[in-house]
């Protein structure tokens, strides 16, 4: 059966109620996503400087912003293009819409490489000194736009009028900013720079509104949650995935990847009371006033006799030799680092090592990857983490209880990543795309962790990906070959389209194709619907 003849067989068994919508809409993105297709499509610049990060708006899903390596910014429309022949090739080139130029070594180059720039509004402003590292759109609204770069400089920008609407000077490079779509109460920009403290930015105001400590390395990945304005996931050098609740100081929760039982999940004061299997606690000093102090630690807990908890990153190995060894540069990990055994005696290395297990939950703590956390996404049912390291692993992790879900993205294989990853989900939660340094984008389904395709196109590393949902559903991905590819389903997933009258486009059919509801072989009637092939297709509601 081709293409067309399989969308059109999926709608007739859709009209017949044979299967749900949730089928079908499940079968169409499904014929959609398996065979993406590269398309010959070039970006102009006006300084010839490659792209080093991107992002898409959310509003319109049609404006893609872009930071050079000069430090520039450029606005591509993704909905505005022009086609262009080369030999028996058909080109299609995207309209350029503005540019602010950088301020590096191709500044003093001149800016009219592209011919097709001649009517592209180019700011007289400077945007950054070095290359821009990170790039991203006010979630509500096109009107403004964010951008941070290695001169430590991080800048708000008026998309009208491309001026600087707002800027904060720094000490150490920034990586990563982020801001919240689901805010309602505060505008805050967070920031994560090489200094391995998170700063909350009120552009508004122009001022830090709140630093979040713990991180023991630069930060480089930073997502909001989509359950709550105030909670934000960052990643570290140091492996550490740490969730914050803004309003407080100390991240309230550690991820950790050891952690995949129901019954694993951390709370601080009680496990830092524990004292053994009997379930009996004894007193392990008062409650610091944070979580991320290391001066509040009380100092019982720092002796010997102190045991880890998998909350902190207190280390008994060494302890054999004498001494409190810190592990994973030095840090203390936070408060609740152990507890006191009743007798007194000084554990041995050994028991520190295994795993005494308590309720299926592991004494010994790990970070959420080993060596640095390159990107993290947050589902857009707001309910799972996705994060990838330099450690070449993809986990999902539940935000509710903080476990590792264990979903073996890696089944077939290492999925190695570049220091800076940028994952992209669809709109519908189904699809994961993760970018590798061997070029390749790998195509996942999101909660089963099932491979659907490997997309190859790029000749150098593959860091970022944005995906454009909507009926012109496309794919971008970005790579160290200062290429921006665009993948996009094939045309027979978007052509078949239903008028307003309910006909459906005939052209999509073949000749070869049988005539008739023979169109619907294959397509198995939906065993939950409610009334067979003679109803609605939904679900009952009464079991």
């Amino acid at each position: 059966m081709s293409d067309h003849a399989r969308v059109h067989a999926l709608v007739r068994a859709r009209m017949s109620a044979m299967i749900s919508p949730a089928s079908f809409r499940s079968s169409v993105t499904r014929a959609r996503y398996s065979h993406l297709s590269l398309q010959h499509t070039e970006f102009p610049s006006v300084d010839g400087a490659g792209a080093t990060c991107f992002d898409l708006d959310r509003v319109e899903r049609r404006y893609l912003l872009c930071g050079t390596v000069d430090g520039g910014v450029h606005v591509y429309d993704t909905e505005s293009t022009s086609m262009t022949s080369d030999g028996d090739d058909a080109v299609r080139t995207q309209a350029l819409v503005c540019a602010i130029p950088g301020g590096g070594a191709r500044a003093t180059q001149s800016r009219a490489v592209s011919t097709s720039t001649s009517s592209v509004f180019i700011s007289d402003a400077t945007a950054h000194a070095y290359a821009t590292s990170c790039a991203k759109w006010l979630p509500s609204d096109t009107g403004m736009f964010f951008t941070c770069g290695f001169d430590a400089a991080v800048k708000c920008w008026d998309a009208n009028s491309l001026l600087e609407a707002s800027a904060l000077e720094l000490e150490a490079k920034c990586h990563a900013v982020a801001l919240s779509s689901i805010s309602t109460s505060h505008a805050l920009v967070a920031i994560g720079t090489d200094d391995a403290v998170v700063r909350l930015w009120d552009p508004g105001a122009n001022v830090i509104a709140h630093t979040l400590s713990g991180h023991r390395g630069s930060v480089r990945a930073i997502d909001w949650a989509l359950s709550s304005e105030y909670q934000l996931a960052t990643g570290g050098a140091e492996g550490d995935v740490r969730v914050w609740d803004i309003r407080r100081a100390g991240a309230f929760m550690i991820l950790d990847r050891h952690n995949t039982q129901q019954t694993a999940h951390v709370e601080g004061i009680k496990d830092a009371m524990y004292a053994g299997s009997s379930g009996t606690t004894v007193g392990a000093g008062p409650k610091p006033a944070s979580r991320k102090m290391a001066d509040s630690i009380p100092d019982h807990l720092r002796s010997d006799a102190a045991r880890r908890c998998s909350s902190s990153s207190y280390s008994g190995r060494g302890h054999a030799r004498g001494g409190i060894k810190r592990t994973r540069d030095g840090g203390w990990g936070g408060w609740g680092v152990g507890f006191r055994p009743k007798n007194g005696a000084r554990p041995d290395a050994s028991a520190s090592k295994h795993v005494p297990t308590r309720d299926g939950y592991s004494s010994v703590a790990a970070s959420a990857h080993e060596g640095q956390v390159t990107g993290l996404k947050v589902t857009p049912c707001g309910l799972f983490l996705i994060s990838t390291g330099v450690d070449a692993r993809v986990r999902r992790w539940d935000l509710t209880t903080g476990l590792n879900t264990y979903a073996p993205y890696d089944e077939l294989g290492p999925i190695p990543t570049s220091n800076t990853c940028q994952p992209a989900i669809s709109g519908d939660g189904e699809r994961l795309f993760v970018p590798c340094v061997t070029g390749d984008v790998k195509v996942f389904n999101t909660h089963t962790a099932v491979l659907h395709t490997t997309l190859k196109g790029h000749l150098d590393e593959a860091f970022a990906c944005a995906h454009k949902d909507g009926g012109s559903a496309a794919l971008f991905t970005l790579g160290k070959d200062r290429n921006i590819l665009v993948w996009e389903p094939p045309r027979a997933c978007t052509d078949a389209r239903v008028h307003g009258d309910g006909i459906i486009d005939g052209d999509a059919w073949s000749d070869d194709d049988a005539d008739g509801d023979a169109g619907t072989a294959g397509i198995r009637a939906d065993p939950n619907s409610r009334f067979a092939s003679r109803g609605l297709g939904y679900r009952s509601i009464r079991r």
